[in-house]
């Protein structure tokens, strides 16, 4: 609990470009696989994305324990794939020694990126907002997250905006073809 505090916390500073936010992060390989806890807490806002999906998908076939099942493994392999991925980036651009000062920080982030997806989400799927209105706070929504994501790329891999913008792209890209 004490670790994802911190961690929320030094987000939050990051947020607002306080200089000592990275060091409220366990930035060792011990702590990015504590890291990867925040696939746990982002589940219920991605359960509930996955479901107002299903929920706009045509009616052609019943959504079954085999279609969760595979739709929680993707879950679980986009969350270890892109590490995995980002290794190779990294050495790519020079910055591989950067790659845990960026990895780590980055897969905290993604508990309140889910949750933000998430409540837009929540209003949409409950009618608190007409459909129109969801699909432009989802824009809204991304924008805010690929700038955030692009200035935590910059910051931490010590890359120029344009490389740190096409590090974005990239996890964009990702997360879509998986």
């Amino acid at each position: 609990l004490a670790e994802i505090v911190k961690a929320l916390y030094g987000l939050f500073l990051f947020s607002r470009l306080h200089p000592s936010a990275t060091s409220l992060f366990d930035r060792s390989v011990d702590g990015f696989w504590k890291s990867l806890f925040a696939a746990v807490l982002v589940l219920p806002p991605h359960v509930l994305m996955t479901m107002r999906i299903v929920q706009d998908a045509p009616d052609t076939a019943a959504y079954g324990f085999g279609d969760g099942l595979t739709d929680l493994l993707i879950y679980i392999i986009v969350w270890l794939a892109y590490p995995v991925l980002m290794i190779p980036v990294t050495r790519v651009i020079g910055r591989h020694e950067r790659f845990l000062d960026y990895i780590v920080p980055y897969n905290w982030a993604m508990v309140p990126v889910g949750y933000l997806l998430g409540v837009v989400t929540f209003l949409g799927t409950f009618g608190y907002v007409t459909r129109d209105t969801e699909i432009n706070l989802f824009i809204i929504a991304y924008a805010v997250v690929a700038l955030f994501l692009a200035e935590l790329a910059r910051r931490q891999l010590q890359v120029g905006p344009f490389l740190a913008f096409g590090v974005v792209m990239l996890d964009i890209t990702f997360n879509v073809v998986v």
